[in-house]
């Protein structure tokens, strides 16, 4: 059997090659910082109008369904997107005996 190293050792070596992927590609922190603060002032202004009082529940109700269901759809879009250029690096690095993969979903 092959022998992988252990939890912690796994994460920080994913941590570690996602940093450097994020340091080379500086522009797209900056548009992923700009789409988090703009979706951030449009629900939060959204949340500004609807009151809080025992009337306002259904509109309440409805801003957190659109929430919730914007940031699940928005984040599995994010990670079906970079899986495929990861791909060959993941097995490669799997086969290696570097990581599991269930540290690599963490």
């Amino acid at each position: 059997t092959r022998e992988f190293l252990r939890g912690t050792s796994q994460f920080s070596v994913l941590f570690r090659r996602k940093m450097l992927k994020i340091w080379r590609k500086r522009e797209l922190l900056q548009i992923q910082a700009a789409q988090t603060t703009l979706m951030g002032l449009l629900v939060g202004c959204t949340f500004l109008l609807v009151g809080d009082t025992q009337e306002s529940i259904d509109k309440r109700q409805s801003l957190m369904f659109f929430c919730v269901i914007n940031q699940g759809v928005f984040s599995a879009l994010m990670v079906v997107n970079s899986f495929p250029q990861e791909r060959a690096l993941s097995l490669r690095e799997r086969a290696a005996g570097t990581y599991t993969a269930s540290a690599y979903f963490l």
